[in-house]
């Protein structure tokens, strides 16, 4: 059975290097790894942030996320960085987007393999889940690129049009092995 990245990438899939395909192949993942999380400057955007339960801004949070898959090509994600922890569902959709549902938003994400194998996601369209009100401006980008077999580095961005970026996290993650989850569930 294909998982959801290997649906939505078709042949792109295998042009990912081998900790990217290990970590998208549907089987379910635990990634641990440290990564530098940057807040918004003005008060009103740290606020926001406060109130939708964002990572804190920390030069070094301890991250861990599991994937487990889920029926029909989904997956879910329970991202926690440092003391904070985000659920996203993951699932396909009819023009070969994912589409993310966490907390109140539901972001479209297109979703690509650049010319060096890496990962690359840019959200569409972003709107309030149960409303379906659109959120002009906000725009979520991110990036998985190789650096060996178990590690990879992780970049991403959310960002408010002309305000700029409200959240951006980054660093480098570790691909456990599949023995490593078992134990860990």
């Amino acid at each position: 059975m294909k998982g959801l990245y290997q649906l939505i990438l078709g042949d792109d899939f295998q042009r990912m290097a081998p900790v990217l395909r290990a970590l998208h192949d549907g089987q379910g993942a635990l990634v641990q790894g440290d990564l530098t999380v940057k807040w918004a400057r003005p008060m009103w955007q740290r606020l926001l942030l406060r109130l939708t339960k964002m990572p804190r801004q920390s030069l070094s949070s301890k991250c861990h996320v599991q994937i487990s898959p889920l029926p029909q090509c989904s997956e879910r994600w329970v991202r926690s960085i440092g003391a904070r922890s985000l659920t996203s569902l993951m699932q396909p959709d009819e023009r070969s987007r994912i589409i993310e549902q966490v907390g109140l938003i539901t972001a479209h994400l297109t979703t690509s393999v650049d010319a060096e194998g890496r990962l690359q996601q840019r959200s569409d369209r972003i709107y309030l889940r149960w409303l379906g009100w659109p959120l002009p401006g906000l725009v979520i980008t991110a990036s998985e690129e190789a650096i060996d077999k178990q590690r990879f580095r992780c970049h991403v961005n959310v960002s408010l049009g002309r305000f700029g970026t409200l959240l951006s996290y980054e660093g480098v993650l570790c691909l456990r092995q599949r023995s490593e989850m078992a134990i860990k569930d």
